[in-house]
């Protein structure tokens, strides 16, 4: 093969790949996230009613200008319930990464923000990382919690690590389909 085929080859490999991350980034999860359906923005004043110790906390912070229904959903059975309220008319409280990164999308795309450099199953006692024992195998041969006691990933994997990556809970959590959980992104429990 001549090198300017190899050369089209490997352009056209680096550009599918550029694609691809792209996508599979905090861009497309962004993007998902500002498509979900907006909830009709309230009276402000209407919530203040029932709410007296939210009005003070929310016109003295930060928060002041953001409406009721950026955080909260089904305020609209809520608000006819008045009176008569139960679990089912409730307003549900959307504390999720992208109900956030709507406005604070600087924290949000650095908080989703996927760290190369740390890669899945990387072992913990490797020269170059941070507790580097020359003596860390010889010392703990005999040990099975031993087994993946490997540095975290990002943040977005934080809670998935936690209870696999460092043994936490004595080796309980495992993936659903084995170490294929390094591919997987969602809840913990889905994962687990």
């Amino acid at each position: 093969m001549s090198s300017r085929k190899y050369l089209l080859i490997m352009m056209a490999f680096a550009l599918i790949v550029s694609i691809a991350i792209y996508y599979s980034g905090v861009e497309a999860q962004y993007k998902k996230a500002l498509a979900a359906e907006a909830e009709k923005p309230v009276k402000v004043e209407t919530c203040y009613d029932c709410h007296d110790q939210i009005k003070e906390l929310h016109t003295m912070g930060k928060h002041s200008k953001v409406n009721c229904s950026g955080c909260h959903k089904n305020l609209d059975k809520h608000l006819k319930a008045a009176e008569n309220q139960t679990p089912e008319t409730r307003p549900v409280t959307d504390t999720s990464w992208e109900a956030c990164g709507q406005c604070h999308k600087e924290q949000y795309n650095s908080f989703m923000k996927s760290a190369y450099h740390r890669p899945a199953r990387d072992e913990k006692s490797q020269i170059t990382n941070r507790a580097p024992n020359p003596f860390w195998d010889k010392l703990m041969a005999g040990h099975g919690f031993t087994k993946e006691h490997n540095l975290t990933r990002s943040h977005n994997w934080m809670l998935i690590d936690h209870f696999i990556v460092d043994r936490a809970y004595g080796g309980r959590f495992q993936g659903k389909n084995g170490w294929q959980y390094i591919f997987e992104t969602g809840k913990a429990w889905n994962i687990l």
